[in-house]
């Protein structure tokens, strides 16, 4: 019986869990998935990747940060997703205006000493490329 109850439990506990993943996704207009690799990509003591993702349009005089985010995280992992909960654009801006800027640093948490670090950016994308983007790849040597 107790064995039982457990399983139960784990249950509601896992279909609660997808179902509260599931409304998360649903707030989020564009998510991006992020990740990295290369020779600096290993766990070290005292240090983070310090992660940002910047999408900049370019249509706009002068130039419109429409959203930034960073994110500090533990060298033991090696991806992270961005949640743009606002929309950006509509599907009927056809003009390419957005590019996306992706940086990621590997910081030592006591000196803020910046072991290694890379930036690179899209090519200018309509509204819909934007809203189909959904995943990157950065070196870190």
């Amino acid at each position: 019986m107790r064995k039982l109850l457990l399983v139960l439990s784990l249950l509601v506990l896992f279909f609660v869990g997808t179902g509260m993943k599931s409304l998360e996704a649903q707030n989020c207009w564009l998510e991006i998935d992020v990740d990295w690799y290369g020779d600096c990509v290993k766990v070290n003591t005292n240090t983070v990747y310090v992660v940002n993702v910047t999408v900049i349009n370019e249509c706009s005089d002068p130039d419109e940060t429409v959203f930034t985010e960073t994110q500090t995280l533990a060298t033991t992992i090696e991806n992270t997703t961005f949640c743009i909960e606002d929309a950006l654009c509509t599907v009927d801006q056809l003009e390419p205006c957005f590019r996306i800027y992706f940086t990621i640093a590997k910081v030592h948490n006591v000196t803020q000493e910046i072991i290694c670090s890379n930036q690179e950016s899209t090519s200018l994308l309509t509204c819909e490329q934007l809203m189909n983007f959904s995943s990157y790849s950065i070196p870190l040597d």
